[in-house]
């Protein structure tokens, strides 16, 4: 398998965002030698709450990363504003819809809060 070329900012921005929702461990890996890195069959998981939550079947370690963090965000608490976070879509009322500017993940809402973890209810 020849060196991917890696979005360095999306990989610390994923793990970033995986780490502000609580989660630990984070693990990534492939299935497959021998075959260029997008066939490889990429996965990542990480210990949340007492379980692993897993994605599997990524072109990359990159989309592999930010999977789990999409996973984990969508639908979780913001502490600042209290809504619901979702990081696809249009932000609509009850809404705090996050982006990504570079290698951080920036909150839809407004506010001078410090930056603080994610409220993460409910299964991922």
């Amino acid at each position: 398998m020849t060196e991917p070329d890696v979005d360095e900012d999306g990989m610390i921005a994923a793990y970033d965002l995986i780490r502000r929702a609580g989660a630990g461990s984070v693990e990534v890996g492939y299935l497959h030698d021998d075959v260029p890195v997008q066939e490889a069959d990429w996965w990542a998981n990480a210990q949340f709450r007492g379980v692993r939550i897993t994605v599997e079947h990524r072109a990359g370690p990159v989309e592999a990363v930010e999977a789990l963090a999409r996973r984990l965000i969508n639908g979780a608490t913001c502490t600042y504003c209290g809504h619901i976070i979702t990081i696809s879509g249009q932000p609509r009322d009850g809404i705090c819809r996050w982006t990504r500017h570079g290698n951080k993940w920036v909150r839809g809402c407004t506010g001078t809060h410090p930056e603080r973890t994610i409220r993460v209810k409910g299964p991922r």
